[in-house]
């Protein structure tokens, strides 16, 4: 006795009309679904562009005691500096921040003559919050919209190891 495949058409002919009547409609059912899920499902959009870090709040100044020669710088941008400690001299006066600090400007060098009250030096306290501010090409900017979730990516510090900044469109 020998046992022979049924070709194809033999088989479907075979099968219940109930189970492929059942597999039509599993099938239509699952072309439904991925379409509603196709019409309300949200897109990841990413968007380049490039920024900088900008104090939250105005940075204070650090304004000159008197009128005089400005001598002996003695800070650069970045620096961290703590409180009470001589960044510069105007005259025979020291100047310091009043509390510790990061400078972020110098607007005056050795050398120049200032007015009491002028701003000397720009810094930024410990504890101060910073904004990240971004430009957007115009092709992207409707792509974009305030309260949007956002992430930041930083060029000196590739993403696959360092991952990326998580932030919020204000």
């Amino acid at each position: 006795m020998s046992l022979q495949a049924p070709d194809t058409e033999e088989f479907l002919e075979a099968l219940p009309y109930r189970w492929s009547r059942s597999l039509l409609w599993a099938f239509l059912a699952l072309i439904l679904a991925l379409g509603g899920w196709a019409a309300t499902a949200r897109v990841n959009v990413s968007v380049s562009g490039r920024g900088w870090l900008v104090p939250a709040d105005a940075m204070p100044w650090v304004l000159s005691p008197s009128s005089g020669q400005v001598e002996g710088v003695r800070v650069r941008p970045g620096d961290k500096v703590p409180a009470g400690e001589t960044i510069l001299e105007v005259g025979q006066e020291s100047v310091s921040l009043p509390q510790p600090g990061y400078i972020m400007a110098i607007r005056s060098v050795a050398g120049s003559q200032v007015s009491q009250g002028d701003p000397l030096i720009e810094y930024c306290t410990e504890d101060a919050q910073f904004a990240f501010e971004a430009l957007v090409a115009n092709q992207d900017v409707g792509r974009v919209s305030l309260g949007q979730a956002a992430f930041i990516h930083l060029d000196a510090f590739p993403v696959e190891q360092f991952g990326s900044i998580p932030a919020q469109v204000i």
